[in-house]
């Protein structure tokens, strides 16, 4: 009688034609105060990136940093490091972790908990600060997306417990605090070299579309 196989598969792959709709709303679309989406154009960086981390330095914060970076690191084809920057031509991302009573005194009471800008020029992305609040730190992979160019959140009909997303709002059903399998697919493509920084909406999916079919 055959052993039984204990190999761990990897999760199935999304669907291209839902991958497509993930990836032009958290990538090419942004969201406005009012709630509605407006059209964007690819936004990113283009070489290494060093990760900083100020404020109070929690072991296990760093350790899932490190784990975060190296993620990014694999599926960007870029080198994402947790340190200060080795050369000048690197770009920068910034974490400073707060008390949830230092956010709300910074920000206002019933403000945010974690909060991420980013700076580019022309759609190359050169630097970003987070800002988490220590009690809320399971929120670093959604602001790192921030940060790398995604400019918007996984909301509406589709972001459900079957679409998941570090993206989606908190206490959301899809809502994840790691990179979930459309994350990474969605990083993959904003990071394929077809998808130049600055590329507008429109042709951006249209590459997006023969890069899925690949």
């Amino acid at each position: 009688m055959p052993t039984p196989s204990t190999a761990v598969l990897p999760p199935p792959k999304p669907p291209a034609a839902e991958t497509l709709r993930f990836f032009d709303k958290i990538a090419l679309l942004r969201g406005t105060v009012g709630g509605s989406d407006r059209p964007g154009y690819v936004r990113r960086f283009d070489g290494p990136v060093a990760i900083e981390m100020r404020g109070f330095d929690r072991p296990e914060i760093r350790a899932d940093l490190e784990r975060l970076a190296d993620s990014l690191s694999e599926l960007t084809g870029l080198e994402f490091y947790v340190g200060k920057k080795r050369l000048s031509s690197h770009g920068g991302i910034v974490i400073e972790t707060m008390s949830y009573a230092d956010m709300q005194s910074r920000y206002g009471q019933g403000g945010p908990l974690c909060f991420c800008r980013n700076w580019g020029n022309g759609g190359t992305l050169h630097s970003a600060r987070i800002e988490i609040s220590e009690e809320y730190a399971d929120c670093l992979a959604h602001e790192l997306m921030h940060a790398i160019g995604f400019d918007n959140h996984w909301t509406g009909p589709d972001a459900t417990d079957a679409r998941p997303s570090a993206l989606a709002r908190r206490y959301a059903p899809a809502r994840t605090s790691n990179f979930s399998a459309w994350d990474r697919k969605a990083i993959e493509m904003l990071y394929d070299d077809r998808l130049k920084p600055g590329t507008p909406r429109q042709s951006a999916l249209s590459l997006a579309e023969t890069i899925l079919a690949e």
